[in-house]
């Protein structure tokens, strides 16, 4: 160690460039077979601090954990990050529409949240830490309660999980490190590991993406099947393209309002009296309390409350009507279930081979569907009197119930 400070000291001098004092600092490493011993060297007449992590090019380099270090300031620049684009509209109710919401994350977020992990390869806990942050930011953007199930996340979002982004990462990392030639110290290490016949940049990259995603996607899909609130939206994961029940046609301000409610009665997570007398440990009662007919399941809320009828009567007859004809235009020979329309018109194209009839529902069929789900919703809280609360800074609404 002393040799190595003499010669950064004096190659540094002949060069005339400056030694960064926060970036010379002595970091010790433990091996299973000694410790690194306590000693005072001096870099110019300075004492080099001894510290337990360091950066370099980004990464942080720690005496334990250097995934954990790396990771936990990651997520630090990863947050600020999502808060300066905020502003922008970046958040949950009232913001940006969820496609335009997602872009920037993939763009800005990222990017930052996962840089370096590729050489590190997180694994345990340090994995763990970065899917939760990374499922919570998604669950904030598309104004997702918590507790929905972690399929439904990525289904409607069309993202891939943050341990997919770094594989795809590090099988790209090694793409790079084979097209290096045979002078790169990484290509020679690589050599010692294995014999290797590298693909072009553009082969590699794509026979990547096609193994990761289709790995995943069969796994989101099969896990969808398991959960029951997800029922309607299962099998239905495409990568890289959100639900289309969290599009809007065009970014009208009052359409991009209605998504929340309708992503939670997609994904089951919508409060009615059924799901607070299971989840509650006091008696509830399941009866719907505007009606006191039937339980107030979702089919009863959205098809059977006779208190609702009036609001959802026109609508209802227009969706049943667009959807006639639509299905007829098609020739759509299956059993279409009126429920299942309102909550995801798109379940009847996952096994059609009809794009035109996906950008029919679009434009004719999902505008209706999620305008009965707000106004019923809207109706609900009205007629029980949850009245909501002052909009909190930006911009978002707050419900409270008397």
């Amino acid at each position: 160690m002393i040799y190595c400070r003499t010669v950064y000291s004096d190659y540094s001098k002949r060069e005339g460039y400056h030694l960064q004092p926060t970036k010379s600092v002595i970091l010790p490493v433990k091996t299973s077979n000694r410790l690194f011993d306590d000693m005072d060297l001096d870099l110019n007449g300075e004492l080099m601090p001894v510290v337990d992590k360091t950066p370099h090019i980004g990464i942080q380099r720690a005496f334990k954990d250097s995934a954990s270090a790396t990771i936990e300031e990651n997520l630090k620049k990863a947050r600020r990050s999502l808060y300066s684009l905020m502003a922008s509209g970046l958040h949950g109710e009232n913001g940006l529409d969820p496609v335009t919401a997602i872009s920037l994350v993939k763009t800005y977020i990222i990017p930052v949240m996962l840089y370096g992990l590729e050489t590190l390869l997180p694994n345990g806990k340090n994995l763990d830490l970065i899917n939760k942050q990374y499922k919570k930011m998604l669950k904030q953007i598309l104004s997702l309660t918590t507790n929905v199930a972690d399929p439904a996340v990525y289904i409607i979002s069309g993202q891939l999980p943050a341990e997919a982004e770094i594989h795809k990462r590090a099988f790209t990392l090694f793409g790079n490190i084979c097209r290096s030639g045979n002078t790169s110290m990484e290509w020679r290490i690589a050599e010692r590991q294995l014999s290797i016949t590298p693909l072009s940049k553009f082969l590699w990259k794509k026979f990547i993406s096609t193994k990761v995603n289709s790995y995943w996607e069969k796994r989101i899909n099969d896990e969808s099947k398991l959960y029951p609130t997800l029922s309607y939206l299962e099998m239905s994961y495409k990568i890289g393209q959100c639900h289309p029940i969290a599009r809007t046609v065009d970014a009208n301000i009052r359409d991009i309002a209605k998504i929340p409610v309708r992503l939670k009665i997609a994904t089951g997570t919508y409060i009615l009296q059924t799901n607070r007398a299971a989840f509650n440990q006091n008696k509830i009662d399941v009866v719907c309390m505007l009606c006191k007919c039937s339980e107030e399941t979702l089919a009863h809320f959205l098809l059977g409350c006779t208190r609702l009828e009036y609001v959802r009567k026109d609508i209802l007859e227009k969706i049943t009507n667009t959807c006639s004809l639509l299905f007829a235009k098609y020739n759509l020979a299956v059993e279409v279930d009126l429920l299942t329309v309102v909550v995801n018109p798109y379940a009847y194209c996952i096994t059609s081979a009809h794009l035109e009839l996906t950008n029919d529902i679009n434009i004719h069929l999902e505008p209706l569907c999620r305008h009965l789900i707000y106004r019923l919703h809207h109706k609900r809280y009205e007629l029980l009197n949850i009245m909501p609360k002052k909009k909190n800074r930006k911009g978002g609404i707050k419900y409270k119930t008397f």
